[in-house]
């Protein structure tokens, strides 16, 4: 099963999240970024799913850029799972190593429609 990180501070996302996903990978959590990063040093996930607003330390954007120059991490995708969505903000995103972008609330076959389509190709 592949294996995904969620990077996440908010309890019930994460929740929902868990079992939207308990049957297509391996998810791991942390709500840090800067743990998010040793566990990319640590393992390797084939799809990271990234809050930008994360509570304490380092935001999603600062931790997809450290993410993105561990070696094997430059196309791995990684997902803007995030309540910002205003006009510009994915454009943004992208535009900082995000790969892309699924605003909060999302519908949540799409959603799992999404993840299953990116674990579905090799990294």
């Amino acid at each position: 099963m592949r294996k995904v990180l969620l990077v996440e501070d908010d309890e019930p996302t994460k929740d929902i999240i868990k079992y939207l996903l308990k049957n297509i990978c391996e998810l791991q959590t942390t709500n840090r970024g800067e743990i998010a990063i040793d566990l990319a040093n640590e393992t390797k996930y084939s799809l990271i799913l990234m809050d930008i607003k994360l509570n304490f330390g380092m935001n999603g954007i600062k931790a997809t850029q450290n993410i993105r120059k561990i070696k094997g991490y430059e196309n791995v995708p990684i997902i803007a799972v995030t309540a910002y969505a205003m006009k510009g903000d994915e454009e943004y995103f992208l535009s900082q190593g995000l790969s892309y972008y699924i605003a909060k609330p999302f519908d949540l076959k799409k959603f799992v429609s999404t993840i299953s389509n990116f674990l579905s190709f090799e990294n």
